[in-house]
């Protein structure tokens, strides 16, 4: 009677298979996006430095001070 027999996974344990393998990949995608967080921040900060950068240039190439800017910016 066993020759054709197969065992067959529970409704419950076919759900615990599928929901063992979203939490894996729950954690693989979290460590993706982690990453690319990280290199979005660092993308920012290197913008904000260069902005930073052409602004103080502008300010020198005019002769102003940064108090004198800073006074030009409020007016």
């Amino acid at each position: 009677m066993a020759e054709g027999k197969r065992t067959r996974r529970s409704r419950s344990e076919v759900l615990q298979s599928k929901l063992e393998k979203l939490k894996e990949d729950q954690v693989k995608y979290t460590q993706k996006l982690q990453v690319i967080n990280d290199q979005i921040k660092q993308i920012e900060d290197e913008l904000n430095e260069q902005r930073v950068d052409e602004v103080m240039a502008e300010i020198t190439a005019q002769g102003l001070t940064i108090d004198q800017a800073l006074e030009k910016l409020r007016s």
